[in-house]
């Protein structure tokens, strides 16, 4: 038969494991918590380095020709042009 003595000395020790426990997993989730920011700041960093530039855009820009830039579309008119000529002569 168990006396009272025996029932608060299981109850301490249950106590005990339960403390232990959660201060285990307090240290444990914040070694884990500083482990995932050092990772997500090493890929932040060379995320950064690969990045592509991302493209400057003007507001209005190019409105004319928006296919091919001036000096393009004036060679390819000027060799057509050309060539017509070389023919019918």
């Amino acid at each position: 038969m168990k006396s009272q003595n025996d029932i608060n000395i299981v109850a301490l020790i249950n106590e005990e494991i339960k403390s232990a426990f959660i201060q285990q997993r307090d240290y444990l989730l914040k070694d884990a918590k500083q482990q995932i920011s050092k990772v997500q700041d090493d890929n932040r960093r060379t995320y950064n380095l690969r990045r592509k530039q991302a493209q400057k855009f003007q507001l209005h820009g190019h409105q004319t020709n928006s296919v091919w830039p001036w000096s393009k579309t004036q060679t390819q008119i000027s060799r057509t042009l050309q060539s017509h000529q070389a023919q019918t002569k």
